[in-house]
């Protein structure tokens, strides 16, 4: 038997590593560039967060606003533009900001206060495209005048901080109309997960989270690709596993019992809001799961309510983002803005199509 040479396993050993090396930045190249599976708004959510938003006064309070965004934006995503007005109001371009205070004339247009998270936001895709926006180039007012759209979505709000944001920017901005889009994380506790985050993120920045944490650290920003992979790799797994679970009802998670009395106390403080100005409030459903106390809530109080949520049909279309975001694409804005400008004329706000 040949004995083994020791500069033999060098080189073989240094050959593996530089095939595996190369391979593996081909593969971050090809993540970068070919963005599968939406992986790189993984790093947008981490960006988002550090450069778009800001900690209003009063955010340390328990019914606070979690945070807002910073005015007079322009960041560019990976796959869509952030411009904001001096309200944060998301805008097409930076130079479509709506008149404030309001020119008064008969013809002004009709203008629309749509409030709601990163669905009415439209994360992900870019103004032009998300569902308030089509409904403005496409609706017009009731009366026929031209209907302005103003897009207040706060990625990560739930009804109690888009309450106090209607609170505090609603009589600056000079609505006609109110339109809240309610999902099913509106009853989450945001403000408590915040102070989480922060609580986390304060106990690592106190800590010596020694080399090999500094290093893993490193990595996972150089390589934000083969990260991303690994992650949606991961989710892909866990959906696969909950795919054959039976989901249990809204009503029976643990955090109905306290989210959704706290939602519908805030969705008091709006409907009381439009009552004291004579607005008219329009309630749109996104909630997946149903969530049926929104709906008895909307009938109790006389307040028009419109589903906007996908059909089956819809949904086999192909109408999120990709598999790493299940935000909706262009595709899916367009089928939200027919059912929501539908909803508009329902509700006396809009003409029909």
């Amino acid at each position: 038997m040949r004995p083994i040479r020791p500069l033999s396993c060098l080189l073989r050993v240094a050959l593996f590593v530089a095939v595996t090396g190369v391979a593996l930045l081909g593969v971050e190249a090809w993540a970068r560039l070919a963005n599968p599976f939406g992986i790189c708004l993984y790093r947008d959510n981490i960006r988002y967060v550090n450069e778009a938003i800001e900690l209003p006064s009063g955010a340390q309070q328990p019914l606070g606003r979690l945070f807002e965004h910073r005015k007079h934006l322009a960041l560019e995503f990976s796959e869509f533009t952030l411009h904001t007005d001096a309200h944060g109001l998301r805008l097409a371009d930076a130079g479509a900001a709506p008149s404030v205070p309001r020119p008064q004339s008969a013809d002004r247009p009709l203008r629309a206060l749509f409030l709601g998270d990163s669905v009415t936001f439209a994360w992900g895709v870019e103004e032009r495209d998300g569902w308030v926006r089509v409904v403005e180039r496409t609706t017009r007012a009731h009366d026929g005048r031209a209907l302005e759209c103003l897009n207040a979505g706060h990625p990560k709000y739930n009804t109690i901080q888009e309450a106090d944001w209607l609170a505090v920017h609603g009589d600056a901005l000079e609505p006609d109309a109110v339109v809240l889009t309610y999902v099913v994380n509106d009853i989450e506790d945001q403000y408590g997960t915040y102070l989480k985050l922060m609580e986390q993120a304060a106990a690592a920045a106190a800590a010596d989270p020694g080399p090999l944490a500094r290093i893993g650290t490193s990595l996972r920003e150089t390589f934000f690709g083969l990260h991303g992979l690994v992650t949606i790799a991961g989710v892909q797994r866990e959906l696969s596993r909950a795919a054959g679970r039976a989901n249990p009802p809204v009503e029976a998670l643990p955090e109905y019992a306290n989210g959704w009395p706290a939602s519908q106390a805030a969705l008091e403080r709006v409907r009381e809001w439009c009552a004291q100005r004579r607005l008219p409030l329009l309630v749109l459903d996104a909630t997946v799961p149903r969530i049926s106390a929104l709906r008895a809530w909307c009938d109790q109080n006389a307040i028009p309510y419109a589903d906007v949520c996908f059909s089956p049909a819809e949904w086999a279309r192909g109408v999120v983002i990709s598999k790493a975001d299940g935000h909706f694409n262009a595709l899916g804005n367009s089928i939200i803005a027919r059912k929501a400008a539908a909803a508009l004329h329902r509700a006396g706000i809009a003409a029909p199509e």
